[in-house]
């Protein structure tokens, strides 16, 4: 009689060495899966990362070239860099940043739409440190130029004894033409100074910027912008008096520009000291000798006073 066959299991040391077995295997995927998603991470921090460090290094690199500041804050600078426009004047750089979490930094230039050049700003401090260095560089920058492009104009006081008394019907002028630099074909003026003193019992005295009637060689009616010297202000002898006559109005190249000084409230304003010169039209003076306001041309003496421009290529 046969023996019945006898089913078999798996004996306890069997089972822990297939448990082992399994442990080893599923925590190797569970490696596996995690360094791929490990590396899936870094890799798409990587494509996030790029733009946003491109975009640094690019201001980084814009602001080593800058030519001078307009604005710095800890969210937006403005500066001029070279030209890169190829018109020959520098450009004017802005980066900003809005200051909320999540917003970008954008770039413009010469006031264009700004753009986004880091997608996404958690934390931004745009403050930097200025270090001056000596160099021989010279840039231009369209209205206004920067203080040091002044350029001087006029005939300096030499002591010259011929007043003209400034009236309601005694005002004075200088017609002259400034003299850009090399290559400039546009200027502004920005202030002048003229030789003048006060008079007992005078009133106030103004002092303006005109355009030229070329047909007649005379001011135009109109200023362009004029200030006003109170009489207590005006010196007791002759000395250069300074008045800003800062302003936008653009004169090209080859422009006659006028210095008017005239009282101001109907009294003796003042004593203007006149120089001798032949150069009507060039540095010469003219005044009115009526209540009508007509211009009498006079070509044989001038006033004694200085006058500041700005020029620049446009």
């Amino acid at each position: 009689m046969s023996r019945a066959r006898r089913s078999r299991g798996f004996s306890l040391a069997e089972m822990l060495v297939a448990m082992a077995i399994t442990t080893i295997v599923l925590g190797g995927a569970v490696a596996a899966i995690g360094v791929g998603g490990r590396t899936f991470r870094a890799a798409t921090a990587g494509m996030v990362a790029t733009p946003s460090l491109d975009g640094m290094a690019r201001m980084s690199a814009d602001v080593e070239l800058a030519l001078h500041f307009t604005e710095s804050t800890a969210t937006a600078v403005s500066f001029y860099v070279p030209d890169r426009t190829g018109d020959g004047a520098p450009d004017l750089l802005r980066y900003a940043w809005s200051g909320s979490d999540g917003d970008p930094i954008t770039f413009s230039m010469n006031g264009s739409t700004p753009w986004p050049i880091v997608p996404s700003v958690s934390n931004l401090s745009m403050n930097y440190f200025v270090a001056t260095t000596p160099a021989d560089a010279t840039w231009y920058e369209p209205a206004p130029p920067p203080p040091d492009d002044e350029i001087a104009h006029g005939r300096a006081y030499t002591g010259g004894t011929t007043f003209h008394t400034l009236s309601i019907t005694g005002s004075v002028a200088a017609v002259l033409e400034p003299e850009l630099r090399g290559g400039d074909n546009t200027f502004t003026v920005t202030r002048a100074l003229v030789a003048m003193r006060g008079s007992a019992g005078g009133g106030d005295v103004t002092i303006g910027l005109h355009r030229v009637d070329m047909m007649y060689g005379v001011p135009e009616a109109i200023p362009i912008v004029e200030k006003t010297i109170a009489q207590g202000d005006l010196p007791a002898t002759v000395e250069l008096v300074e008045v800003s006559l800062d302003n936008t109005v653009e004169f090209s190249e080859g422009d006659f520009i006028a210095i008017v000084v005239s009282q101001d409230l109907g009294l003796s304003g003042g004593d203007v000291p006149l120089e001798n010169s032949p150069q009507f039209l060039t540095d010469g003076w003219i005044a009115t000798t009526n209540a009508l306001g007509k211009w009498q041309l006079n070509g044989t003496k001038d006033l004694a006073l200085e006058v500041y421009v700005h020029s620049w290529v446009n």
